[in-house]
Parts: C-alpha cells; sequence; structure tokens
C-alpha cells in the first residue's frame, strides 16, 4: 500500500511538473513575442504615413479599375515591418464627390480597410470634398448653404464609423470629424488629432483640452486645409469657420507635445518648421498632388534618440519617387525621448551611416516589377529665416523611378546592435525553467518505474 502511495507521489509531482513544463513554455511563447515587440522599438526609429488626397482615385476610371488606391494602402500592409510602420493618417478629400450609390465612399472604404485588416492604426481627416458640400463635378452642390453642408457628413461617417477605429475619442458623438487616436512607438506616447475643415471655435476649444491633458504625448495634427504651396500658412476660413492661420495662434504654436502638422487641400508638397511659445520646433508638411495616375504616400521615419525626421513621398503604382520633395528635419525634441538632441545638432542623411544597398521592399506594383536599383545617398540643409526654417530639397535617387526602399533598409541595419529588454530576460528564465523541470520530471518517472519494477 505504502509502495502504491510513492508511485502515486511520484505521478503526481510528475503530472506537476508537466504543467509547469506547458506554462514555461507558453510564457515562453507570450514573452518572445514582446521581446521582439520590445526589440524593435529599441533603436527609437519608426515610421507613419500619411495619405495626401485621393479624389480623382475614386472617380477617375483609369484608376479605379487598376485599384490604385487600395495598391498604395496593400503596399503599406505589405511593408508594415521593413518600415516599422505605427500609424496611417489620411489628411482629407478622400472622395470626389458623393452618388446616389455611394460608389465612391465604398471604393475608399475598401481600400482602408487593407489597413485595418494588417492591424495597422488609422485615421482620416475629412476634406470639404468628403462632406455634403460638394458635388457632382467637384463643385459646390448649393452654394448659397455651402457653410452649413460643409458640417453635413453622414456617408462619410456610414462608411467610416467610429466603431471602426478601437479607442478613438470624439468630439461629437458617432462623429469621426474631429477625433484622437493614441499609440506608443519607440517608448514614447504618440497622440493623433484629427480637426475638421477650417474647424469651429468649439473644435478648437476641445483640441485645446485635448492636447493641455495630454502633455505626456507627442501630438500629431492632421486637418485638410492648413498650408499653401509656398509653405506659409493659409489666411482665410472660405466657407468654414476658422482660417488655418487661427488654429496656429490658438492651439499649434502653444504647447510643447504638439510636434508635426499635416494637411492637403492645395498645390503639391511644401513644408515649413515654426518654433512655438514654447522654444519646441514644429515639423508641417503639406502633401496634395491631385494626380491622376499615381498613388503618392508621404512616408515619415522618425528618430526619436537623434530628434530627426525623414520625409520622402513614394507612388507604389509605378515605383516612383520624388526626390524635390524628400525633406530630414533635425533638431527636434520628443516627450519621453532617451535623448534629448540640441537644436543646433547638424542635419544628416539617416542612409549617410551606410553605403546603398539594394531594395528589398515587397512589390504591390501594378503590372510593373520593381528594379532593384541602389539610391544615392541624401544630403540636406536647414536654412533658417526669422522662426521658420524651411528645408532644403534632400536628393535621395538619381532619378524619379526608383524605389527609396533601400534608404530605409540600409537606415534600419545600420542601427546599433540591441539591448536585451526585459522580455528577451524573461524569455530566457521561462526557457531554463522548461529545460529543469523536463530534467526533473524524467528522473522522478525514472526512479519511480525502477522502483515498481
Amino acid at each position: 500500500m505504502k509502495g502504491m502511495d510513492i508511485k502515486m507521489k511520484n505521478k503526481l509531482t510528475a503530472y506537476f511538473l508537466s504543467i509547469v513544463i506547458l506554462a514555461a513554455c507558453l510564457l515562453g511563447g507570450l514573452t518572445e513575442k514582446a521581446s521582439a515587440a520590445t526589440d524593435q522599438d529599441a533603436d527609437g526609429k519608426f515610421s507613419i504615413a500619411i495619405i495626401p488626397d485621393t479624389q480623382q482615385e475614386t472617380v477617375i476610371q483609369n484608376m479605379i479599375s487598376k485599384k490604385i488606391f487600395k495598391n498604395r494602402t496593400q503596399w503599406l500592409a505589405d511593408n508594415k515591418n521593413e518600415l516599422d510602420l505605427r500609424y496611417v493618417v489620411h489628411t482629407g478629400d478622400v472622395v470626389n464627390w458623393d452618388t446616389a450609390d455611394h460608389a465612391q465612399f465604398a471604393i475608399a472604404s475598401e481600400a482602408m480597410k487593407v489597413l485595418d485588416d494588417a492591424n495597422i492604426d488609422n485615421s482620416l481627416a475629412l476634406g470639404n470634398h468628403d462632406t455634403a458640400a460638394v458635388g457632382p463635378g467637384g463643385s459646390a452642390i448649393d452654394p448659397p448653404n455651402t457653410k452649413t453642408l460643409v458640417r453635413k457628413t453622414i456617408t462619410f461617417n456610414t462608411y467610416f464609423p467610429v466603431s471602426r477605429y478601437p479607442g478613438m475619442v470624439t468630439y461629437e458623438a458617432d462623429k469621426v470629424d474631429n477625433a484622437y487616436r493614441t499609440f506608443n512607438a519607440s517608448g514614447v506616447k504618440w497622440l493623433v488629432l484629427t480637426l475638421e475643415l477650417w474647424p469651429r471655435t468649439e473644435v478648437v476649444s476641445w483640441a485645446d483640452q485635448v492636447v493641455s491633458s495630454h502633455m505626456d504625448y507627442n501630438v500629431i495634427v492632421a486637418t485638410h486645409s492648413y498650408m499653401n504651396g509656398d509653405s506659409s500658412i493659409y489666411q482665410k476660413s472660405d466657407y468654414g469657420s476658422n482660417s488655418p492661420k487661427y488654429l496656429f495662434d490658438n492651439l499649434i504654436k502653444l504647447y510643447p507635445n504638439i510636434k508635426m502638422v499635416f494637411s492637403g487641400h492645395v498645390g503639391i508638397s511644401s513644408s515649413r518648421v515654426d518654433t512655438g511659445v514654447n522654444g519646441n520646433k514644429i515639423v508641417s508638411i503639406l502633401g496634395c498632388f491631385h494626380d491622376n495616375n499615381e498613388n503618392p504616400v508621404q512616408i515619415v521615419e522618425i528618430d526619436v534618440n537623434k530628434g530627426t525626421l525623414y520625409s520622402y513621398f513614394f507612388a507604389s503604382s509605378n515605383n516612383k519617387s520624388w526626390p524635390q520633395y524628400a525633406k530630414v528635419f533635425d533638431g527636434m525634441s520628443f516627450i519621453g525621448a532617451a535623448v534629448v538632441p540640441s537644436p543646433s545638432s547638424p542635419v544628416t542623411s539617416p542612409t549617410a551611416v551606410v553605403p546603398p544597398v539594394e531594395t528589398s521592399f515587397v512589390a504591390t506594383n501594378l503590372g510593373t516589377t520593381p528594379t532593384k536599383t541602389a539610391v544615392n545617398q541624401p544630403t540636406s540643409a536647414l536654412m533658417s529665416s526669422g522662426s521658420i526654417a524651411r528645408t532644403s530639397s534632400s536628393t535621395i535617387a538619381s532619378s524619379s523611378h526608383v524605389s527609396p526602399n533601400s534608404s530605409i533598409i540600409s537606415h534600419y541595419n545600420a542601427a546599433a546592435p540591441k539591448p536585451k529588454s526585459f522580455a528577451s530576460i524573461l524569455f530566457i528564465v521561462a526557457a531554463c525553467v522548461a529545460i529543469v523541470a523536463c530534467s526533473c520530471a524524467a528522473f522522478i518517472l525514472y526512479r519511480s518505474r525502477k522502483k515498481g519494477n
């Protein structure tokens, strides 16, 4: 009877150790994933993408048939890891005008769903063409009532409802017109604030409360109309309520945690750097294009430790880039970053650390095969004028039809060896526990069988 008790005790011990092994394996798997995410942040670099006006892509038949809009978001999804892409924001004029069947909204929704399915956080600012103010052909549908109709966004909110964006906080219930979402990247907190076109005074007041209550977040603002093609801030409110200059004076320049402003509506691309009242740099970039053939997207690589932004435009439909609009901005400081760089730090290209390499992004082109072409290293300089510093164009390619992929790949490959995170250490400990538990279980079972014989 005593021998049976010993056997039962040994078996129970073995079963217990088996459970320990299973738990250690599960813990190891979870910590390995956590380690991967933490290690990905260790170099302090990640990217966001800004989609400019896509209105033509929902109305020009050739672009519709080729699914130009969806091609862009698919490219972003396919290259999510290569880009270390954390967020995508659309700066408005998602569609050109509404129709009875809402066909343009359906095209846009399908395209943006690719990002949802790829678990890439995103949000959209509304442009004038996304509202009831614009009718067939892109003109005002009812000029005397345009100021009222520009706030009528029922169709937009039907296809892009608040429920589509987990964690989104809005100014008005069930309307994405004015909203914010947060995310973490490179050990730093971020808040993306999307505001309506030429916003109402009460909206700006709400935005002020949002920013002031999130002082430990780095704020990115997206609104459809903010800059002109000559880099100046737009001074009029047209058929809205307040001008972009009002937004700048009553929100943008007032808070040290506002870091970037993105907009579209006019021109092709331009940029400016303002100094806020707290001495912080605010980078604003315009991207519009209104392209009838290509699908440009802006990629902004953020290095929180070096305090730099590297921005360029790329079209996945034909592998085209625009070197004249590639810029490097330095002297930025990010709340929560490990290093706060000096504003006088020299401008350096992210690609300058290593020689050019071949491209390796996933192609999502429309009937084209990307050419593996080495990309020239860019050079850049900052020119200051008063409190506004405008960056010169950085040459990132000798041809406008080569992919900028290698510049990003080179930059990421050149990162210093990543330190082991707590999650990595926990994974190693879990693996050791599993090994010890396996050895103990095997020994106990061996003794149990030996005594049984």
